[in-house]
């Protein structure tokens, strides 16, 4: 991920130097992680298979995002952004019988992201846009197993670099937008409130 962030710096800084119209730009909105009931299923079922009796998997809540970036507009059509962008985490829980035991895991991922906007205005003050770009994100996991008597943490880090694509409105400085971020085999859905400065 830190040679992507590179990469990103040596694309962007030259152009910036050189561009108008250079802005800042930051969101904020709910990430939805493409798990589902057939993945709980699943995990829960593996548990079994390695000896449990029954066992139970649930997920939380959705999850919080928010990325920071700069934006170097190319023409009135096209712009390409860059910057940090934190997807919240998944947060599993759940439980076994026979032997009896509870487990907590958090999936915590962040990244760089950089893409290509195509910009269609629909009067002066709005516009549609899309993006498609690359996201290297770092994702890690974070598990505590208990079974009354003892406790156990375990911790692995992954990392990557995957699509993303997005759709939104931009009313003056402001914007509501789409985007997913794929991880891997997991892919993430946010809805951002958005500011350009």
């Amino acid at each position: 991920m830190r040679r992507f962030a590179s990469l990103i710096s040596l694309m962007v800084l030259p152009i910036v130097a050189q561009a108008e119209g250079v802005y800042l730009y930051g969101a904020v909105g709910g990430a939805e992680y493409g798990f589902s009931q057939n993945d709980a299923h699943a995990i829960a079922q593996s548990l079994v298979e390695a000896g449990a009796r029954s066992a139970s998997v649930y997920q939380e809540a959705a999850a919080g995002m928010f990325k920071l970036g700069i934006g170097v507009p190319i023409t009135r059509f096209f712009a390409v952004e860059g910057g940090y962008t934190d997807l919240g985490s998944l947060h599993l829980s759940g439980m076994t019988t026979g032997p009896a035991s509870a487990f907590d895991a958090k999936q915590a991922t962040s990244g760089y992201e950089l893409a290509l906007i195509g910009i269609h205005s629909l009067s002066s003050a709005t516009s549609f846009f899309a993006r498609v770009g690359a996201y290297a994100w770092e994702t890690a996991v974070d598990a505590r197993i208990s079974d009354g008597l003892a406790v156990v943490d375990a911790r692995r880090a992954v990392d990557g670099a995957d699509l993303t694509f997005g759709f939104g409105l931009q009313y003056a400085d402001w914007r509501l937008e789409y985007q997913r971020y794929s991880l891997d085999r997991l892919d993430v859905d946010t809805f951002q409130i958005g500011y350009r400065f």
